[in-house]
């Protein structure tokens, strides 16, 4: 009520959405708050405040906060959420804060098949991808930004064109930060789902993916989603004959025989299944 009632207060909106946040931690907290209108309340603050940063980062975070539940995402995209977000993206490149919340918001929003197409024509993708240029040395936005990108380019369901520059950024950002499990899962894993188009195979070979994936899986072998995510970016390039060569030279043979290694069948049947394709066309 004080958001709707104050919504030109960069200081009323800053509290509200900073209340909203913490409160929305558990998914049936998130429903009732966006029964009560406050994702609607939080994309006004967005778009009513686009030159104040605080506001901002405080919006974004709520509104990811806000779209953990399937059916919130839906009314964040109805509300104008995704507009607002890439706005706040646009205006505001050199602020880690608002880049990283924003990052992450759109990456629950998209996680919703049905909104992937949206993301995509309100130009998030290309936000996403100067975000991680602008902030390579961030490993929190690069892998907030690189979930994105994998949700964006979720291949059964929205395989789009890649844009420009957003493969060579994730490869950025699995060099910039091969010691940090987290940004490699997710680096992966925006490779995994970019290669699966068959227009993308040699562009990410090209670019050094096939190395930092091997790099990644050979650094975090422990790691379950790495070397699940590893496989499948493997997979999915191998299916390119061009590209044989280059994963041998990359050691690609190693890095799946210490998946193999250190996941057994029957706790990781990803791990296998991927590794089984993968070893079948490199032969």
């Amino acid at each position: 009520a004080a958001m709707r009632a104050h919504v030109a207060s960069s200081p009323v909106q800053k509290r509200g959405c900073a209340a909203l946040l913490n409160i929305a931690c558990a998914e049936d907290t998130e429903i009732q708050l966006a029964a009560a209108g406050a994702i609607e309340a939080v994309v006004a603050a967005l778009q009513m405040h686009v030159g104040s940063a605080e506001v901002l980062e405080y919006a974004c975070e709520a509104l990811s906060n806000l779209t953990s539940a399937e059916e919130n995402k839906i009314k964040a995209v109805a509300a104008g959420g995704i507009e607002a977000v890439v706005a706040a993206l646009r205006v505001h490149v050199d602020e880690a804060s608002i880049q990283r919340s924003g990052c992450e918001a759109l990456a629950h929003i998209s996680s919703a098949a049905e909104n992937q197409a949206k993301v995509a024509t309100a130009g998030g993708i290309e936000a996403v991808v100067a975000a991680l240029r602008a902030h390579v040395g961030s490993a929190d936005i690069q892998r907030r930004g690189c979930a994105a990108l994998a949700y964006f380019y979720t291949p059964e369901t929205n395989p789009i064109k890649v844009a420009a520059g957003a493969i060579e950024a994730v490869v950025a950002a699995l060099r910039a930060h091969g010691g940090s499990a987290a940004v490699q899962e997710a680096g992966c894993f925006a490779l995994s789902a970019i290669s699966y188009a068959d227009e993308n195979k040699i562009s990410v070979a090209t670019a050094g993916g096939i190395e930092a994936v091997v790099g990644a899986m050979r650094a975090h072998v422990g790691s379950v989603l790495v070397q699940v995510y590893g496989c499948r970016a493997l997979d999915h390039i191998c299916r390119a004959g061009a590209t044989l060569g280059r994963l041998a030279a990359a050691g690609a043979a190693g890095a799946i025989s210490a998946a193999l290694s250190n996941h057994n069948e029957a706790a990781e049947p990803d791990i296998l299944r991927c590794v089984a394709k993968l070893r079948t066309r490199m032969e």
